[in-house]
């Protein structure tokens, strides 16, 4: 391995060299590539040579079960699959520990006692399964067993009780966040200690231990019926292909197993945005934390602007690495550090590049360490913030036509690709079985053609109770409008027409299509529109059209109005249970229609609600206050909105 290490190393210089010689590259292009393929084709056998079957790494897990089932009073069978599948010998080693742990975890928090076993209709006997499979270049460990699966309320709460989290960021974080939770040092869900668990150290450990082998681990759950711990690890650890990446004037290599995608930071594409002083990068209505390279590692600073983000998954969960430029991708031979240095956990070695030069290689693991993912709220969550302008994100598409289309991100529910086949006809409407039902499909355009084979990329759009597929020709990109969003008379199935990335795009109002699809969705609407009469105030015109298409989704009557007096005019003339009013721009007139809200007596049964663009600290603490991304955040808003407490109740 050591030979064929050094031959890579040789062939990289050579590919470098012709790279950056135009003469040399149209005589040794052919002859290279061969040379790269008989490397391959040695790396890939020499690499066979040294594996071992993985179940050498599981010679001592059946006694363990067994002294752990008579400890434990649980009986329990392991099942083992796939022991032959070979692994390079770092890898067994690698392993071994976190399989022991894991193993410890499933009998003691995992599979219940028999009495609770046979109450539930499972078997008196658990069982813990072993199961492992190449996938790629991985080798893939999954060890599941059939027990109770993770309490996430009682993981969450303990968050809260150890510190990691606030109760609102536990009550808000994901089922699969949550979950992740077990790998966080110091927390444990067992009540009492015991020789086999309660001391919150061990999945953490597991974790560490498996992306400094770089691999991941990944942990699903079901209430009632199991947990499953996967860990993916790369089938050698001597060869790895990796991505350059430069920052603060230094290259280093990126492992490319970690890389889900690369985002560019420069035109109207995504951007790094501040919360609390940590940078968040907005990903098509997700914020991921970002570390920024350059600063982690005290190497420079690199450009405020520009730059590009490699997002990164690493089991626990994913985020965001700013880096100033990318450059070649490359099989490199791992190095280990000096000893010495082994206190330095962004790195996982070095190696040689083509053109020579020594570059330290990356660990994506240690990276999301020094973030502390696993607090960070903002890993993978739905985005709590707007923001800084008030450009909303759009999903754009095309139909029938080369013209652009575009919907406002927060209304689309999903994005699916349809079997086109699927596709059925009655009485002139298509539809398409969509989780357990039938999902009406309207196309974009009434000249365009659905697909009769192949996939039929379908949008879709759903109030609760109905949902609707609109069916376009080609998904283009998230992007943000470029500027403000002009109507376009004539045309009520438009919001109006904006610039996305510098072309014109149609941004489509959802509300005229669907009728097309439910005949008596108006009408099943106005029935539900019992929920609440609402007058929205918000100067902006496309801003009060979109959120008025979330209300009326919402089961509310919606009224708008676009400043103070409009809406006092609409409020003679019928009063709102609630008032819905843009606190950002002065044109709204939030604190004048606050104001008489509070000390006009007819008004004293209506409630308000604060719009804003972000959450800031000197709201109005006597009003509910959400942003106008936060779809589900306002109606809940609306749901639970209470009349103002007037001034007289204030003194």
């Amino acid at each position: 391995m050591a030979t064929v290490s050094e031959l890579v190393l040789t062939r990289n210089q050579l590919a470098d060299i012709v790279r950056r010689d135009a003469d040399l590259s149209a005589n040794l292009k052919g002859p290279l590539g061969r040379l790269s393929q008989i490397a391959a084709e040695l790396q890939d056998g020499i690499t066979r040579t040294r594996l071992q079957p993985v179940g050498s790494a599981w010679a001592k897990l059946p006694r363990l079960v067994r002294d752990l089932g008579r400890d434990l009073g649980k009986p329990m069978q392991l099942v083992l699959d796939g022991a032959a599948t070979g692994v390079d010998r770092q890898v067994v080693e690698a392993v071994r520990d976190p399989l022991t742990q894991i193993i410890r975890n499933c009998a003691s928090h995992g599979i219940e006692a028999p009495a609770v076993r046979l109450r539930s209709g499972k078997p008196e006997t658990g069982t813990i399964a072993v199961r492992a499979g190449q996938q790629g270049s991985d080798i893939v460990i999954a060890v599941e067993d059939d027990g109770t699966g993770l309490d996430l309320p009682q993981l969450r709460d303990r968050a809260v009780a150890a510190g990691f989290l606030s109760r609102d960021e536990a009550d808000g974080l994901p089922d699969d966040e949550a979950a992740r939770l077990i790998f966080r040092p110091g927390l444990s869900t067992a009540e009492a200690v015991t020789a086999v668990s309660g001391r919150g150290v061990g999945m953490d450990i597991v974790a560490s231990n498996v992306e400094a082998a770089g691999g991941s681990v990944e942990v699903e759950t079901a209430a009632g019926a199991f947990t499953r711990i996967r860990l993916r690890i790369p089938l050698t650890l001597a060869i790895v292909a990796a991505l350059v990446v430069e920052a603060g004037r230094h290259r280093f290599a990126l492992p490319q197993g970690a890389i889900v995608e690369i985002v560019r930071l420069t035109g109207g594409g995504s951007r790094i945005e501040r919360l609390n002083g940590a940078a968040l990068l907005r990903l098509r209505g997700l914020l991921l934390p970002v570390l920024d390279l350059a600063e982690a590692l005290g190497v420079g600073p690199d450009p405020d602007e520009g730059g590009c983000v490699a997002v990164l998954d690493v089991g626990r969960g994913r985020f965001g690495l700013r880096v100033a430029s990318l450059g070649e991708t490359e099989d490199i031979v791992v190095k280990p550090l000096a000893a010495r240095l082994g206190h330095l956990q962004a790195f996982s070695g070095s190696t040689i590049l083509g053109d020579g030069s020594v570059v330290l290689i990356l660990d994506p693991g240690g990276l999301a360490r020094s973030l502390d993912m696993a607090g960070t709220k903002a890993a993978g969550e739905q985005a709590p913030v707007a923001p800084a302008e008030e450009r909303p994100s759009l999903l754009v598409f095309r139909g029938s036509g080369s013209t652009l289309k575009a919907v406002p991100l927060t209304l689309v529910a999903r994005l699916e690709e349809a079997d086109a086949a699927a596709i059925s006809w009655v009485a002139g409407r298509a539809t398409i079985p969509y989780r357990g039902g039938l999902l009406p499909l309207v196309p974009v355009d009434r000249d365009m053609r659905m697909r009769s084979a192949g996939p039929q990329p379908v949008i879709v759009f759903t109030d609760g109770t109905l949902s609707m597929g609109l069916a376009v020709a080609e998904i283009v990109d998230v992007a943000d409008a470029d500027g403000a969003v002009e109507p376009v008379p004539g045309r009520p199935d438009l919001l109006g027409q904006s610039l996305v990335r510098g072309r014109p795009a149609e941004v489509l109002d959802i509300s005229d299509y669907l009728p097309r699809a439910h005949g008596a969705w108006s009408r099943e609407q106005a029935l539900s529109g019992a929920a609440g009469d609402v007058l929205l105030v918000d100067a902006n015109p496309f801003f009060r059209d979109m959120l008025a298409l979330v209300l009326r989704a919402g089961g509310h009557r919606v009224r708008t109005a676009s400043g103070g007096a409009d809406a006092l005019r609409l409020l003679g003339e019928r009063p709102a249970d609630t008032v819905a009013v843009d606190m950002d721009a002065p044109e709204s007139g939030g604190l004048e229609i606050l104001g008489m809200l509070r000390t006009l007596p007819r008004f004293a049964g209506t409630a308000a609600v604060a719009l804003v663009s972000r959450l800031r600290a000197d709201a109005d603490a006597g009003l509910p206050c959400v942003t106008k991304f936060d779809r589900s955040g306002l109606l809940a808003a609306l749901s639970a909105a209470s009349p103002p407490p007037s001034l007289k109740d204030a003194a």
